[in-house]
């Protein structure tokens, strides 16, 4: 089963598979952008105003957050999550979980930054994203208590968990501004 709430825009030779099973479904949120030839495979869950580029592909299972940005050919492999106002870099292998609000770049897969222009343009207002009354810092320690999974694109990069502590107060700084 598909499901989605308003029709879908996309553009040319964009495929969607269907769940496997009877009772699952593919979801796709409000607003979403599937640009040319995009995959969205089966079982996948994409939020709301998630944009998936041209030749991007997403793995059966994969899961979406809201206003998450897919860059140009990038792949994400099965089971993996990419977080809230995520920005995925072109031609990156996502082979891990992606956390909210960062930047990976797409040469070597990895956090190189917060998501600086997405946080900037308003998305976030006093501090909370919209729908989710918990500020930043909740957001992130929400996504880190789902799915119990210990690895993230972050570890590779130096952000252990353990230091999510200090990432959220950064998170929560500068989405005050």
């Amino acid at each position: 089963m598909l499901r989605s709430a308003q029709a879908i825009p996309s553009a040319e030779n964009v495929t969607i598979h269907r769940a496997l099973l009877f009772d699952h479904a593919t979801i796709v949120g409000d607003n979403c952008m599937l640009m040319v030839n995009s995959h969205v495979a089966h079982d996948c869950h994409l939020g709301n105003n998630v944009i998936v580029t041209n030749n991007a592909m997403l793995a059966g299972h994969v899961q979406v957050a809201d206003r998450a940005y897919i860059s140009g050919a990038a792949g994400v492999h099965q089971f993996c999550r990419v977080g809230t106002l995520a920005m995925v870099g072109g031609q990156a292998h996502l082979t891990q979980d992606v956390p909210p609000y960062v930047t990976i770049d797409g040469l070597s897969s990895l956090v190189v930054g917060l998501n600086k222009i997405g946080l900037a343009t308003g998305r976030l207002q006093s501090g909370r994203h919209s729908g989710n009354h918990g500020g930043v810092s909740h957001d992130l320690s929400q996504w880190l208590a789902m799915g119990g999974r210990a690895r993230t694109v972050a570890h590779t990069a130096g952000f252990p968990t353990a230091r999510f502590r200090d990432f959220r107060l950064v998170l929560d700084r500068v989405a005050e501004r």
